[in-house]
């Protein structure tokens, strides 16, 4: 699954078409079936630019630790991760969560703080993130 994000705020380097930022899906936790974002109470939209030669070790933190231990706290019910296709490089990690307090919390914080993460936490050049919820079904 692929998808492109507007990138109205970035000039639009080689590599992306439009102003457009090409994504492709990466990872899902729990499973597909399970992350259907038309069900997801909020979502929480973290974009993250990892350039370097540490990305590869970023990638495997997000797909092997950070997304399962964020989604055993009580409230989040799953991951999607997506990553940039292309010369530059970022991640786009979605979450639905039931409350928007919890990715504010002191629990979401303590189970990210992982010796993994001490070794990674340096390779985001740069990160935007907020909280969304949706209004009303698309049909109404």
């Amino acid at each position: 699954m692929a998808f492109a994000a507007d990138a109205a705020d970035d000039p639009a380097p080689a590599g992306r078409r439009d102003g457009w930022i090409p994504f492709s899906l990466r990872m899902v936790y729990p499973g597909p079936e399970a992350t259907r974002i038309a069900d997801a109470p909020y979502l929480l939209v973290v974009r993250v630019v990892a350039e370097g030669a540490d990305r590869d070790e970023f990638r495997r933190w997000l797909d092997e630790e950070h997304c399962r231990l964020q989604v055993s706290l009580p409230g989040v019910n799953w991951f999607r991760g997506y990553e940039e296709e292309g010369p530059h490089h970022s991640f786009l990690n979605v979450w639905s969560v039931d409350d928007p307090a919890i990715v504010n919390g002191e629990a979401w914080e303590q189970i990210r703080d992982t010796p993994w993460w001490a070794r990674v936490k340096h390779v985001p050049a740069g990160a935007d993130r907020d909280v969304y919820r949706r209004d009303a079904d698309p049909a109404d």
